[in-house]
């Protein structure tokens, strides 16, 4: 499947079970932040997940659609959430 084929509307960006409590905001057509994340997607370790959350992370902070603070609790988030672990 691809990224928005079934749309994540929670109103905050979770990544695994931990929640960054920034704003879920639509991106492009029905996509969110949350979508782009693909916290449920098989990554090859976890330091593989960090670089793409900090890519998209990024992106977002560049495209001021989040700030650095936002931009560092989604990143936050994605160390916790131990996706790709194992």
């Amino acid at each position: 499947m691809g990224i928005c084929a079934e749309p994540d509307d929670r109103p905050t960006v979770v990544i695994g079970s931990v929640d960054s409590g920034v704003p879920n905001r639509s991106l492009a057509g029905i996509c969110t932040i949350n979508d782009h994340i693909l916290d449920t997607e098989t990554w090859d370790g976890h330091g593989q997940f960090m670089g793409h959350v900090s890519e998209v992370a990024q992106l977002l902070k560049k495209e001021g659609v989040i700030t650095g603070k936002e931009r560092g609790a989604i990143l936050k988030a994605a160390a916790q959430s131990g996706v790709g672990e194992g």
